[in-house]
């Protein structure tokens, strides 16, 4: 992995199209296709966007941020808030770039801590940099959205607007129209990624029909193997 990074960027061939980027995550391994997935929402794939290794590479962050930040022009962003732990990286290299490009705003960053299963909250004091302020929610992938909509419910909680929801990737096929506002309208939705990955359910799974092993390694196989066992062929 160490080698192909150095191929893409020793010599400066950075990003600066979002194919570019997708080919990067590619031969880095950063997306893995043709295996056996189980995710958090509890339904199978064969595909995994393995965001925890994205952060390894702080190069291909900024670059990545770079090109998110670009889509944010005349949004008039004043904070920028991002979910513990996974986005926080990919959260502060965008209100990084929006403030060394004069053509962009100044915003800051803060970042909110998970609650429970259901709420996300925004501590350290960090809340009261919130009201009044016009809010850009940064987020790595979106799958089924919930992240995204208790990090605005947040957000307008504490009196700020949020103006737009920012993501890398957005795997699950999600659109507008998955995140509404509370003066009923919905949120503009700008992933730099739009590539909606196939799920199944996880009781009706051509996979484990087929009898393909589960990856215990990526995403949440490793729990549902040791409940459930390896699928068998049926």
């Amino acid at each position: 992995m160490t080698d192909l990074f150095e191929q893409h960027f020793e010599h400066q061939n950075v990003p600066t199209t979002v194919a570019e980027v997708e080919a990067i995550l590619a031969d880095l391994e950063l997306i893995v296709t043709g295996d056996h997935f189980v995710y958090k929402s509890g339904e199978h794939g064969d595909a995994y966007v393995n965001k925890n290794y994205v952060t390894l590479f702080p190069e291909l962050v900024k670059h990545i941020a770079r090109l998110m930040a670009k889509q944010l022009r005349h949004r008039g962003t004043e904070l920028i808030v991002s979910p513990a732990t996974g986005g926080i990286s990919l959260g502060q290299w965008v209100a990084h770039e929006m403030r060394v490009d004069p053509t962009l705003s100044n915003p800051l960053f803060i970042y909110a801590d998970k609650a429970g299963e259901d709420r996300f909250v925004i501590r350290r004091n960090y809340d009261k940099l919130v009201s009044g302020k016009r809010v850009v929610v940064v987020e790595d992938i979106v799958n089924s959205g919930l992240t995204s909509r208790m990090l605005m419910t947040e957000v307008e909680r504490l009196g700020g607007s949020v103006v737009v929801l920012s993501a890398l990737y957005n795997r699950g096929g999600r659109t507008e129209d998955d995140f509404p506002l509370p003066n009923g309208s919905d949120c503009p939705f700008c992933p730099l990624i739009n590539r909606q990955l196939r799920k199944f359910p996880g009781d009706d799974c051509p996979l484990c029909q087929a009898g393909k092993p589960i990856n215990t390694d990526l995403g949440h196989g490793a729990a549902f193997v040791a409940e459930h066992g390896q699928p068998k062929a049926v």
